[in-house]
Formats: C-alpha cells, sequence, structure tokens
C-alpha cells in the first residue's frame, strides 16, 4: 500500500517566507522526519528544502538500495545535497554542518572534496580523522542534528595515498608546473577513468603544498642520516649560478663513499646567494649549509673554479670548521675544478690567453649596439670569428632566419634528387650562437 507524501511540508517560495529570517538545513531537514515517502517515489515525491532561493533534496534519498553513499570524511562534517532544476536533479553540492549551525552556511561543489576538506581546515581546525573541532565543544559535536554515521573510508590505505601523492608532488616540481594542474578538468577526468577512488584525494593547491613539505622533511632527513653515515670524508662542491629572475644562487654538491652502495654524489643546496660574492661572503652560505646538514667535522675537500674569491673562501671557511688548520693545509683542501681547466684550455686554444677580455670586450659593443665594431673584434678570431659573426648576421633578422630555413631545404630536396628520406624540423635547422657563460657553445654552434 502507497503513501502519499505530505506536500505541505514542502518548501513554499510566498512573499511572506521570503521576508522571514531563513531557516537553517537542519531546521528544514527536520520536517523530512514528517514527510514519508511511497514505495517507489519519483523525484517529484522527494522531500526538498531551499537555500538561497533554490530548491535541493538530500542526495541521500536519491541512492539505490544497498548502495554504499559517498565515503570521503566531509560528509561526516554536513551534508551532501542535489540541485532541482525544472523539476530534474541538478548538481551535487556539500554544505558545512557547523557553518549552518552558527547561520553562516558554506556549500561546496561536491565534484572533488578537497575544498570542503580545505574549509574544514581552515575555519573549524578539521582534518581527516579528527573527531571534533576546537570551534565546536564536544557536545554540540555530538549533538547536530543528521550527522553521518558512515565510516571515512575511501577505499585507499595511507600507504597507498602517499605513494600516490610523492609522484604527484614530483611531477610538479620536476616538470616546473604550476600546483592548479591538478584542478585541469583534463586532468580529473583521467584520474576518474583511472579510478574513481583517487578524486577522493586531496588535490588542492594547498593540500599538494603541505604534501611538498612532508615529502621534502622525509627525504631531508633521509639524506641527513645518509651524510652521517658516509664511510668517508664528505667533498664539497659550489658554483654560483645566476636565475632568469636575476637571483644569484649558490649550487652545492656532496662527494662521498659508503661501503654499501659505493660513490655517491648529492644535491644538498640550492641556496640563494646575498650581497657581494666576495670569498667571505660565500664562505658564510657554506658555513650555513654544512652547520644544517650537521657535517662540519665530515668535510674533506671542496672544489671550486678558479675564480680567486674562491681561494678567499676557504681560507675563510676550514678555520671555522677546524681552528688547528694551517694554510699549508688549506691549500691542500682545494681542488681546482676540471672541467673548467679543459674549459680555458680550449678557450686559449681559440681566442688567444685572455679570452675573458676578448669576450667582455665583445659584450661592450653589444650592449653599445655597435654591431659593426663587434664584427670586426670578432673577425680577427680567424674561421672561428667569421662563423660567430655569419651565425649572428643570420640569427639577427626574421626574414634571414625564414631565409636561411628555405635554403637548407631547398638544399635537402637537391641532395635527395627530389625524394625526402627524412624531414628536419625547425629546431634541427636553428642556427645556435656561442656565448662566455655556456660550456660546449663554440662547438655546438660549429655542429
Amino acid at each position: 500500500m502507497s503513501i502519499v507524501p505530505n506536500i505541505l511540508h514542502q518548501p513554499s517560495f510566498s512573499a511572506f517566507n521570503q521576508l522571514r529570517p531563513p531557516r537553517s538545513i537542519s531546521q528544514q531537514l527536520q520536517d523530512s522526519k514528517d514527510h514519508p515517502l511511497p514505495e517507489k517515489p519519483s523525484f517529484e515525491d522527494l522531500f526538498k528544502f531551499h537555500i538561497a532561493n533554490k530548491i535541493y533534496t538530500l542526495e541521500e534519498t536519491l541512492w539505490m538500495k544497498g548502495q554504499r553513499g559517498r565515503s570521503s570524511f566531509i560528509y561526516n562534517h554536513g551534508w551532501s545535497f542535489i540541485q532541482c532544476v525544472d523539476g530534474r536533479s541538478g548538481g551535487a553540492f556539500w554544505a558545512c554542518r557547523y557553518g549552518d549551525i552558527k547561520g553562516r552556511v558554506a556549500i561546496f561543489d561536491a565534484k572533488a572534496s578537497s575544498s570542503p576538506a580545505d574549509h574544514l581546515r581552515k575555519a573549524h581546525k578539521i582534518r581527516k580523522g579528527d573527531e571534533t573541532t576546537d570551534s565546536e565543544s564536544p557536545h554540540e559535536v555530538q549533538n547536530a542534528p543528521f550527522k553521518r554515521q558512515c565510516l571515512d573510508f575511501s577505499g585507499l590505505t595511507s600507504k597507498k595515498v602517499k605513494s600516490i601523492q610523492e609522484p604527484s608532488v614530483g611531477l610538479v616540481v620536476d616538470a616546473n608546473l604550476s600546483f592548479g594542474i591538478y584542478h585541469n578538468p583534463y586532468f580529473q577526468s583521467l584520474i576518474s577513468q583511472l579510478d574513481p577512488q583517487l578524486s577522493e584525494l586531496p588535490w588542492s593547491q594547498s593540500s599538494i603544498t603541505r604534501a611538498l613539505e612532508d615529502i621534502y622533511n622525509q627525504k631531508k632527513e633521509y639524506i641527513r642520516a645518509l651524510l652521517l653515515s658516509a664511510d668517508s670524508d664528505i667533498h664539497l662542491g659550489f658554483d654560483l649560478w645566476t636565475s632568469s629572475n636575476r637571483h644569484a644562487i649558490m649550487a652545492v654538491t656532496a662527494h662521498f663513499l659508503t661501503k654499501q652502495n659505493g660513490p655517491q654524489v648529492l644535491l644538498i643546496a640550492l641556496r640563494r646567494q646575498l650581497g657581494a660574492h666576495d670569498g667571505f661572503n660565500l664562505a658564510n652560505t657554506l658555513e650555513e649549509v654544512i652547520i644544517q646538514w650537521g657535517i662540519s667535522h665530515k668535510i674533506g675537500a671542496l672544489i671550486a673554479d678558479n675564480a680567486s674569491s674562491n681561494d678567499t673562501c676557504l681560507r675563510s671557511l676550514f678555520p671555522r670548521l677546524s681552528p688547528s688548520m694551517t694554510s699549508r693545509d688549506i691549500t691542500a683542501r682545494r681542488i681546482r675544478c676540471f672541467g673548467h681547466i679543459l674549459n680555458l684550455v680550449s678557450k686559449a686554444f681559440l681566442f688567444g690567453n685572455d679570452a675573458e677580455s676578448f669576450e667582455r670586450r665583445s659584450d661592450a659593443f653589444c650592449l653599445l649596439q655597435q654591431d659593426e665594431e663587434d664584427l670586426q673584434h670578432w673577425r680577427k678570431k680567424g674561421p672561428i670569428g667569421k662563423l660567430h659573426n655569419i651565425v649572428k648576421f643570420v640569427r639577427s633578422s626574421p626574414q634571414r632566419t625564414q631565409r636561411f630555413k628555405r635554403i637548407t631545404r631547398e638544399e635537402i630536396d637537391q641532395r635527395s634528387g627530389g625524394i625526402l628520406l627524412c624531414e628536419e624540423t625547425q629546431r634541427e635547422v636553428e642556427l645556435i650562437l656561442d656565448n662566455a657563460t655556456r660550456w660546449n657553445s663554440t662547438y655546438l654552434m660549429i655542429e
């Protein structure tokens, strides 16, 4: 025998109701107890309530018999409901139970749980696994109406969650992506296709930022333990680099041996270098890195290029680490970068014994836009200088670059007799201009 629903409890949107203070969600849901449903209810039979002049119904009333509902922990702290649009079901939403108690309803799209989870964490100090909040007493939480009794079970173990978070954070770091990549609809669609349960993971920017910090701290402790367990002295290599936003960065690498894994090379710091790049400031930065890792007692030799400031750096640093160290000991622990020596030798063959002065003068011509003087300056260096001028001439104009590529394609066609055996990409026919700071740039220009 079917039971006719009591339509008197459906929300009324008369002008008088609009002038009254809005009823809370929990107050409206209390009325659903007096709203029995028929055995086979239609969408029109479901109990409905309103928020900000829009009509909604509880999502759980649409579940099939025996169907398990949403499993994220956020549904222990709020309601899931469906918007009613033209008599049909619309989008799914989540409302915070604690905000409703205080008369400040917070509603979020239920497509992902990351935004509601962030709201619970920031507004109510609730995180996954918490039972109560700092802003509400246990009595309020216990007696709050319509609290969902389902357990927080997403089907993913904590170990599985960590195994997913780590490569996710690694993707952002390694590929230099924005944290917003996880909100991209194509990415969300991809993970939903792979495993719908993955959408329950916290993908918000703040969640990924916290995961990045946690993983960084975990890996840092692992590296610290590895350094302290080294079976040899720890030798440090360091060099300065200027980032695209004009920040001076010092990179520090550690070289050591372990009985189990043999030679180890680890990047242990990318530290911004403030102030002048003199030896004293470089020593201050290196000392901070060494103290941070707790390896002052294990430092062996230091590897750096031939700049005189690096000599000053070591004369300032080593006495801080070991006051008994003599100047002769410091000299013995100063290793000059072999790659830098080879680069200097190669440049001396190409540009003479004062290659740096030659390059500084060329940079000055470029800065003053004295192109003719710069061409004559390079022409004195024989075939390498002439090739430099040709490449610079072609690259200085988009029209010349296009013509160069067209001539290159025509040359390929003539050599192949009209049969194109392979097609070279635009990148492959791009001319490379040598510069003073990039090693092997002259070789790449010739090649």
